[in-house]
């Protein structure tokens, strides 16, 4: 009989925001094979009022199913009260506000483990849902809930014990690893398990007929940014490398796809840098429609300030499209000369150096898709199984 794992996390998708954290969604729809999940994905709570919801950003809350169901998987939608700013507050405001679902929920099939996904505020949680329940707990950290919160003394007060108490903690890179074992948790707990990529669907397509259909010329060299247009992915580094690069070339236009809080102000950089030729801010578009945008980019760029393992750069690569990134999280583990280009984080004139490199060299798409065939969510959930085997939690 399968173990029963609480998969505890802010970082997964829903029926409103089909595409937030599809990694977590692929990671746990893998881990289903050898495990019962359930899981509980809180949101911020927010008034279905018809004033209210003209705030863009916050009423897609309102919208979001209590439960739905995902393939096999039952995930639930609690809502915890959120006060913007004061995130310190966010680890209790959720445990407050879900323990009463979890203890129903475990009256009725206990669990046997939970995994938080995210260290900060979910993995916190999770430490607690596990304490109450007497249960193991694993937590995985998935990039800046080390790389940037760890440093704010508050929470790393509360991000350290946490850690501590945990059977099993995960790195989803090398660095990761590194920095979580700097922080005083034993080494010997601490595994790395990189994230997956599905090559059935992310795999090469012919680049013309997708640059005819979003009306770009053949000839003009396309660079593709993917993600959330926040102050970690680095977009003004990547928006002033582009003034540098058109000092050389010309016939080249720079696609950013997805949505964020910093989008005008982005914009409006363009603006003033007189780049609006060479730069399209194309809005957000559904997961399944990325393997199109890969195929007609001829670079991929994510010039993040932090990152922990962008599946981004494993879709590009999967798509046999080279890469040009920062030298942050495990880009280095994923980039190299045979594959792409690695820049010094947050430097636009290197940069605009390494892109230009990129866009006139020539690149194989079979070895460039070859070079991630080991990355699978089947190989990550087989660590994730073994790993925890090894602790004890399984």
């Amino acid at each position: 009989m399968k173990k029963k794992l609480l998969l505890y996390t802010d970082q997964y998708p829903n029926p409103r925001e089909p595409n937030r954290a599809v990694f977590t969604r692929s990671l746990a729809q893998s881990l289903e094979k050898h495990l019962d999940i359930v899981v509980i994905s809180p949101i911020p709570w927010f008034p279905n009022s018809p004033v209210l919801r003209r705030l863009e950003r916050y009423k897609c809350f309102a919208d979001v199913p209590r439960e739905s169901r995902d393939g096999g998987i039952k995930a639930y939608y609690p809502r915890y009260p959120m006060i913007p700013k004061m995130g310190l507050f966010q680890p209790a405001s959720m445990f407050t506000a879900t323990w009463p679902l979890i203890r129903r929920l475990h009256e009725q099939e206990k669990f046997d483990i939970v995994n938080g996904q995210f260290v900060f505020p979910s993995g916190i949680v999770a430490s607690w849902i596990g304490k109450a329940l007497n249960i193991p707990v694993v937590i995985s950290a998935l990039g800046c809930d080390i790389n940037l919160y760890a440093d704010y003394p508050f929470r790393k007060r509360m991000i350290g014990p946490a850690l501590d108490a945990s059977p099993l903690v995960v790195a989803v890179s090398r660095r990761l690893r590194e920095r979580i074992i700097a922080l005083g948790i034993g080494e010997e707990k601490v595994a790395y398990i990189p994230n997956g990529v599905d090559t059935q669907i992310f795999r090469p397509y012919e680049k013309e007929a997708a640059k005819r259909e979003e009306r770009i010329s053949p000839g003009t060299k396309t660079v593709l940014f993917v993600g959330r247009l926040s102050e970690e992915k680095g977009i003004d580094v990547l928006i002033r490398a582009v003034g540098k690069v058109r000092a050389e070339m010309d016939d080249f236009l720079v696609l950013i796809v997805g949505e964020g809080g910093r989008r005008y102000e982005y914009e409006r950089l363009v603006h003033l840098l007189d780049l609006s030729r060479w730069i399209r801010f194309c809005g957000g578009v559904p997961h399944a429609d990325l393997p199109k945008w890969y195929a007609l980019a001829d670079v991929f760029c994510l010039p993040s300030l932090r990152e922990g393992m962008p599946n981004v750069v494993l879709e590009s690569l999967a798509c046999g499209r080279p890469v040009v990134a920062s030298d942050v999280g495990a880009l280095p583990d994923l980039v190299d000369g045979s594959n792409g280009r690695l820049f010094r984080s947050g430097d636009p004139a290197d940069l605009a150096e390494k892109l230009r490199s990129a866009l006139t060299g020539h690149w194989d798409a079979g070895a460039i898709r070859s070079s991630v065939t080991k990355y699978s969510w089947e190989n990550s959930a087989f660590l994730y199984m073994q790993n925890m085997r090894k602790a004890g939690v399984v």
